[in-house]
């Protein structure tokens, strides 16, 4: 696992160098370096990359909730939620 993750860290990195040197603009170009910037971290550290890809594949059931929907109590929102979702009353 962690040889195919750095290979595509490799491979996501040239894509990065290569959108980062056809920007069309100033602020394309800016925009992009910083996103180049926060994401090489993890491209440095397979672990972290495994870790980051993860926290991407739980946000997927959060982000198909419906914000306007209303449940009648914090046990029929936590049974739409992954197991690995704490929700808090506030």
């Amino acid at each position: 696992m962690e040889e195919v993750l750095a290979a595509k860290a490799v491979s996501w990195k040239h894509d990065l160098a290569t959108m980062l040197a056809s920007a069309s603009s100033d602020a394309d170009a800016q925009a992009l370096k910083a996103f180049n910037n926060a994401l090489m971290p993890y491209l440095d550290n397979p672990e972290s990359l495994r870790t980051l890809l993860g926290k991407i594949q739980l946000a997927e059931p959060i982000r198909n909730l419906n914000p306007q929907r209303a449940f009648e109590s914090m046990e029929e929102l936590k049974s739409v939620l992954p197991d690995t979702v704490n929700v808090i009353a506030a």
